[in-house]
């Protein structure tokens, strides 16, 4: 078997020095002329420069010594007169009067900043002298409208808020108490964001002297469809300083991960939410979105500059969608920011096309452009379509695109429109004026067509779900279907777009006890039906909770060696509290559970033996998910969680007290029907507790040895598909031309392509059956060699169905090859025996569409500014016969099933598909939610 046939760089960028070395002085020189690459740090705005960055307060300084503050705010049109009330460092004053800043304090203890008036309702003072305003200093605006009612908001640029759950040193324990209690209502702190010293590394990065680099335009860095993502939830990572009761994960604490990364090969971190919001959350619900939660601005910066000195990639996921439900209130009052007559699922709509849009989309685009500002290499948008404006969207890829060209856009979107080139002048690289101009026209809602919103790429619900679906529903895969729903057209459709078999939502939307796809299919194995399709409604759905926790119970048993349960212990009466205080139900699901408490409702006693056999199913089929996704051309993603079964990542969202006992939006308890209505949004957990349950788990000492080996097969597996998406080019932006499906065995196989780079992947998605070297399949013509099989004891398989040597394929005649169950297999193809493979420069971009009556392959030539069909790829219309529908004995008849499927199972493949109507129904459900 060969592994890593080449080791040359992608075609790209072949003419590349290293890593350690910077590009040639004129290359770089060019690149800054044609994608107008930012200096480092100083970013050139161009529409209403400078105010993109002088909302909120602000410092100036001089040869680096602070000199003065600013202060600017927008509010509602009617205020008629802005005062800026400081409060001296905490000490100084009664903490308990600052545990809010609407409480009344005394007179003496703030200092009184007035505000000018600039323009219906916008209010500066540009020279506010440091002592009478300072970094760490607490502050708030006291507004007084027309009619002369006076009220206090706060900053919603605010870059730093008194985080009560990090550092409490200063508060007396009455005062945390409130203050944790009411944390959105804390008085913002005066941030200096000069204070942070970047390292010289970073800056070399920023200013683009590091191909690893992602883009979506600079040709001298790496193109953002090679991205290989872990998504990280920074709160849930194992923290530094256990002894510190309230202590809670920052990024300090993040930056210990970084080498994990960098060892298994991955080039980008998707941070999931990080703006300031109340208590322990997945971060989806922001107050404050210039504001760090995990540990401050400054630590963000810390962060990103650690991991570009790694050459790891950063990208933000950020809110632009919906508001802290619990602090819509401040929202509401600070300006007209809320549709207050409008909600969605979510709360208020943003008003982005209302009286004073304007302000109201530049706060959202300003988010961006502080957070790349400031090290972010790119953003992962939450919900675009919840956004509910094209003209919004559109702006802020035109300002994003401006000011930072290098940066990647990701929208969450269920449509191609978005990742569509914007049109006309919109796509144009202009100067400064020009931009201003553009912007302007598209605020007035005139000139452009905004039908595309120029997004650079999208996460595609569609081949993520198909993926998860033929790795865990054996009788439902949907391989291929005419109606464009089945997984060869998904995956068509999303070579470009971020896939991933595995993110947040599927861990733990459904299950809010947070289980890794490893229980998800060890569910699938031990029970008759599918516990993730809510056939039941939200009272089965409480019940799936109980036996996911029952089986990752009995997953940390048999991955630590403990003891076996008896059949009594595991079939203990369960609890039931049906009906009565709704905080009953909660207690149940996410108190302590033990067998000897019962509450697991299984329905029956499961045997060690019956265990193991399915668990073994179970890593095999997560295994083969992970490489089927990293097989593809296009962004991969994965979650932190990829090699510990043991694990989860729960579902966390703690409110504050007054939101607690309300409704969405009607202040009305949630039972609807006798079931509990959208209790997987967990308003009344305690979060925090849920997330130290999950950290507690399993030390690393406690795994048996088969448990480890399991562990490092998965890691040196994602570090070997990492090493073929560096080295191939196919499976960056490369494109599929030969979709091949075999239904009746349940394998799947995709030919990627980007000039004379080739890669053939191969999967099976057959759990019973395998094949040694007598398997028929069609291979593109030429000579091919594996470089990566699932089942390799590297990867903790089997090792016995390997494919050694070169395989010479020619036209109209099939290949014998061995297929393991639950594998993929990668092959490259070869010029000679050598097994090396000449790249060629290829300067156009190939981009697919699936049509009705097959594929045509569109490729963008930058020369033209157009797309031309290329006639010449071998590609074929999917579903076509020739291909799709042959099996394993090169016959076009269908294979019947194999004796291990017994007559029962059968019965269940009919049953399955009779719910594959309900479970596309069910994803598109799920794509609603962040």
């Amino acid at each position: 078997m060969v592994f890593g046939v080449n080791n040359t760089l992608s075609s790209t960028r072949t003419a590349l020095p290293k890593q350690s070395q910077k590009p040639a002085s004129k290359a770089l020189t060019n690149a800054v002329n044609t994608h107008s690459l930012p200096q480092a740090y100083a970013p050139s705005f161009g529409h209403r420069s400078p105010l993109h960055m002088a909302y909120g307060v602000n410092f100036s300084t001089q040869n680096g010594v602070l000199k003065k503050a600013r202060a600017r705010l927008f509010t509602f049109k009617d205020v008629e007169k802005v005062e800026l009330q400081v409060a001296r460092a905490i000490d100084n004053v009664a903490d308990t009067l600052l545990t809010s800043y609407k409480n009344d304090v005394p007179s003496d203890a703030l200092k009184i900043i007035p505000m000018k008036k600039i323009k219906p309702g916008h209010f500066d003072n540009n020279n506010i002298p440091l002592d009478q305003l300072s970094p760490g200093d607490r502050y708030r605006f006291k507004i007084t409208k027309s009619d002369g009612k006076e009220s206090f908001i706060s900053d919603l640029y605010a870059k730093e808020m008194p985080n009560p759950f990090l550092d409490t040193t200063k508060l007396s324990d009455e005062a945390r108490e409130q203050m944790q209690k009411n944390s959105l209502e804390a008085w913002p702190v005066a941030y200096d964001d000069n204070a942070y010293k970047f390292s010289q590394e970073h800056k070399d990065w920023v200013a683009g002297k590091n191909y690893k680099k992602i883009s979506p335009t600079n040709p001298n860095l790496t193109h953002h469809t090679a991205m290989r993502i872990m998504q990280v939830h920074i709160g849930t990572l194992p923290a530094k300083d256990k002894s510190n009761p309230h202590h809670f994960n920052t990024f300090d604490d993040a930056i210990e991960h970084l080498d994990k990364v960098k060892e298994l090969g991955l080039n980008t971190i998707e941070l999931m939410p990080h703006g300031y919001f109340h208590k322990t959350n997945w971060g989806y619900d922001p107050a404050f979105p210039f504001a760090s939660q995990y540990g401050g601005n400054d630590a963000f910066k810390k962060f990103c500059d650690e991991a570009h000195k790694k050459e790891i990639n950063v990208i933000v996921d950020l809110v632009t969608n919906h508001h802290s439900m619990d602090g819509e209130h401040i929202l509401a009052e600070a300006g007209p920011f809320a549709r207050t007559d409008s909600k969605h699922g979510f709360g208020y709509k943003y008003n982005f096309d209302g009286d004073g849009k304007e302000d109201v989309r530049d706060w959202r685009v300003n988010e961006s452009l502080y957070w790349l500002k400031n090290g972010a290499d790119g953003i992962r948008y939450d919900l675009t379509e919840f956004t509910e404006s094209k003209g919004f969207l559109t702006q802020l890829s035109v300002e994003v695109k401006h000011h930072f060209p290098d940066a990647v856009m990701i929208a969450e979107h269920d449509t191609n429109e978005i990742v569509q080139p914007l049109k006309g002048t919109l796509a144009s690289k202009v100067d400064d004026s020009a931009h201003s101009k553009i912007v302007q026209e598209l605020l007035d809602g005139n000139k452009h067509d905004i039908s595309t919103q120029g997004f650079d790429a999208r996460w595609h619900f569609g081949a993520s779900h198909a993926i998860e679906n033929a790795a865990l529903r054996p009788f439902s895969r949907n391989l291929s279907n005419q109606d464009n729903s089945g997984l060869d057209k998904k995956i068509w459709d999303a070579q470009h777009q971020v896939k991933t078999f595995l993110s947040h939502d599927e861990i733990a939307k459904q299950e809010a006890d947070g289980n890794d796809f490893v229980v998800k299919k060890l569910i699938s194995n031990l029970f008759d039906q599918d516990l993730y399709t809510p056939n039941g409604g939200n009272a089965k759905m409480h019940e799936n909770w109980r036996v996911s926790r029952a089986v990752r119970k009995l997953t940390n048993i048999f991955e630590t060696g403990k003891e076996w349960p008896s059949a009594e212990k595991q079939t203990a009466q369960s609890i039931s509290k049906s009906g009565g205080n709704p905080d009953d139900v909660y207690d149940e699901m996410y108190g302590v559970l033990d067998f000897e408490k019962g509450g697991f409702g299984l329905s029956k006693p499961i045997s060690k033996e019956e265990f193991a056999k399915a668990l073994d199913v179970a890593k095999a089929t997560t295994k083969n998910a992970m490489a089927f996704t990293f097989s593809k051309p296009g962004p991969k993603q994965m979650f932190q969680l990829f090699d510990r079964p043991d694990k989860r990542f729960p579902f966390c969202r703690e409110t504050t007290d007054s939101f607690r006992a309300k409704d969405y939006h009607e202040g009305k308890p949630r039972r609807v029907n006798g079931d509990w209505e959208d209790i997987d949004k967990g308003h009344r957990v305690d979060a925090q507790q849920i997330i130290d349950e999950a950290k507690m788990d399993i030390q690393d000492g406690e795994y048996t040895q088969q448990a480890k080996k399991y562990q490092d097969g998965m890691t040196n597996l994602i570090k070997a598909l990492s090493k073929i998406n560096d080295e191939n080019p196919a499976l960056q932006n490369g494109f599929i031309s030969k979709p091949l499906v075999h239904e009746g065995s349940s394998l799947v196989a995709f030919h990627s392509k980007k000039g004379d780079n080739e890669i053939f992947a191969i999967t099976s998605f057959d759990e019973v059956r395998d094949f040694k070297g007598d398997y028929g399949i069609d291979f593109p013509k030429g000579k091919w060699v594996e470089i990566l099989n699932t089942d390799s004891k590297e990867f903790d398989g089997r090792g016995e169905f390997l494919n050694e040597g070169i395989i010479n394929a020619v036209e109209s005649q099939q290949q014998k090859i061995s297929v393991p169950k639950s594998s993929t297999m990668v092959f490259k193809k070869v010029d000679d025996s050598t097994s090396k493979t000449p790249l060629k420069t290829v300067d156009t971009h190939a981009d697919s569409m699936a049509t009705d009556n097959g594929v045509k392959i569109n490729i963008y030539d930058p020369k033209k500014g157009e797309e031309v069909v290329d006639n010449a790829s071998d590609s074929v219309p999917l579903g076509d016969e020739s291909s799709s529908s042959k099996n394993p004995d090169g016959k076009g008849s269908k294979l019947p099933w194999v004796a291990g499927i017994s007559a029962l199972a059968a019965f269940g493949a009919v049953f399955a598909l009779g719910k594959s109507k309900k479970d596309n129904e069910h994803h598109k459900q799920l794509n609603k939610f962040a």
